[in-house]
């Protein structure tokens, strides 16, 4: 079984976790790099997981949306090599995972451009994984190219600064690319319609939308022989509502990702979707979950959700569906700084783990749970997925300081290092009264310390999203 986090880190790069300047940061008073070092503290500690029995352990694969591509802003290629500030991000944070891991089998797919602004980054332990593709790399800026394409393509080497960021070993068989070298493949973010349909096997145009991502990996055993293949279809669907819900369904239309698979493959499709996983609609008796319903061309094919919405659905007659109790546990989406506060909680378990920090900037209401992971596994893969964590770092996992909500809310599986400094913020309140102060009636900390650097500060401006991890 494979380990796998995704994490949309806003707009990553080597300024976000190193940047070399020394004047102050006016919103917290320190020096940006005393806050980029802190940043990249704070992504190391999230990728350091306690299993229940205190045994330490790492992710199988990391993967990173949104690292910045801003270089190539003008230029709407998919498959571009990003050898700007975010490749130098990736790469920073590469030799971090392996120091920090002490593991120096960790390897980085080279991030390729997905978007104006976007690319992906892709970690893997490579002692148990073997990357294979699914394209090869022709060299220097690329853009990826397909294997399979007549005549056969020309392969070469990353340009230097990817060195040793992938093995130089021979995919093994069974894979895509068997028999090539591993650091000459390359991830894949070109798609086709599916079979039956009118366009079948024509190249799908995003336009100014971000592609898919694709990558191929083979679980191996201590022989290096390939057990499971995994095919991982990493999204950040636009984030616009509308604009997400079409593009979903086309990830239904994509011939890669709707295909079955073979019988001992593994396919997810993870990442930022830009849906709020329990937003109804008010006008139906009894609510229908709109954005359930978006990912239904998906879960048609027989993907599975991490996070999915309770069932049934809670209804309140008066305030139709409000998800009271079950928002904190499904929340995968931060306010902003200044919004962050206390919000009041009408029964034991409402809206735990009662910090008001779940939401956005428009909504705390409709945008609280926009990532997500979804599997397909084939007759022979294993499954099911489990051990789903939401890595919130305001609050230790798992979510069980008050008894849980009906209908089975993720409560989270893995534990890691508090990120709250304030001995007041370092456990929730239990329960919040209308008068402002805690069930036992002494008052609350105060937001300005909620808010410092050491508290909600690091964690919101490392990034506006909270990392997922599943066992797949």
């Amino acid at each position: 079984m494979t380990r796998v986090m995704v994490w949309n880190i806003d707009k990553f790069d080597i300024h976000k976790i190193n940047q070399l300047s020394f004047s102050e940061n006016p919103a917290f008073g320190l020096s940006e790099w005393e806050v980029s070092t802190g940043i990249f503290g704070y992504i190391i500690d999230n990728l350091s997981l306690t299993l229940p029995d205190g045994n330490r352990i790492f992710p199988d694969i990391f993967v990173v949306i949104e690292v910045s591509t801003e270089f190539n802003a003008n230029n709407l290629t998919p498959g571009l090599l990003d050898t700007g500030l975010g490749g130098e991000g990736c790469l920073y944070l590469l030799e971090g995972l392996r120091e920090a891991s002490g593991n120096p089998s960790w390897m980085l797919v080279p991030p390729l451009q997905t978007g104006a602004f976007d690319s992906v980054a892709v970690f893997y332990d490579s002692s148990t994984l073997s990357f294979a593709g699914p394209r090869v790399w022709p060299g220097a800026q690329g853009p990826a190219v397909d294997p399979n394409q007549i005549p056969a393509p020309t392969t070469a080497a990353y340009p230097n600064m990817f060195d040793g960021a992938l093995p130089n070993r021979q995919v093994p068989v069974g894979l895509p690319n068997a028999g090539a070298q591993e650091n000459i493949c390359a991830a894949n973010p070109v798609f086709h319609m599916k079979a039956g349909t009118l366009d079948a096997g024509q190249e799908i145009a995003f336009n100014r939308q971000r592609t898919p991502y694709q990558v191929t990996f083979g679980e191996i055993d201590g022989d290096g022989t390939v057990v499971r293949i995994l095919n991982f279809f990493i999204v950040h669907s636009p984030a616009n509502t509308n604009d997400a819900t079409q593009f979903i369904s086309t990830m239904a239309e994509i011939e890669e990702i709707s295909s079955t698979p073979a019988i001992n493959e593994v396919k997810a499709v993870l990442g930022d979707f830009n849906l709020n996983l329990t937003d109804y609609d008010e006008a139906q008796t009894p609510p229908i979950l709109v954005q359930t319903q978006a990912y239904e061309p998906l879960t048609d094919l027989g993907y599975v959700m991490a996070l999915t919405s309770p069932t049934p659905v809670p209804f309140d007659p008066r305030n139709k569906a409000t998800f009271n109790g079950y928002t904190g546990y499904l929340a995968t989406h931060l306010k902003p700084l200044k919004k962050a506060t206390y919000r009041y909680v009408g029964t034991i378990a409402d809206y735990y783990p009662c910090f008001g920090i779940t939401g956005s900037s428009q909504s705390s209401a409709k945008n609280y749970s926009l990532d997500n992971i979804l599997a397909r596994y084939g007759t022979t893969a294993a499954g099911p997925m489990g051990e789903v964590s939401i890595m919130n770092g305001t609050v230790p996992q798992p979510y069980d300081v008050v008894p849980a909500p009906l209908y089975n809310p993720p409560e989270g599986f893995y534990s890691w290092p508090m990120q709250m400094a304030a001995p007041e913020y370092q456990a929730p309140p239990a329960q919040i009264t209308k008068t402002n102060k805690n069930a036992n009636n002494t008052p609350l900390p105060a937001l300005d310390v909620l808010r410092q650097w050491n508290n909600y500060g690091r964690i919101f401006t490392t990034s506006d999203h909270m990392a997922l991890i599943a066992t797949i």
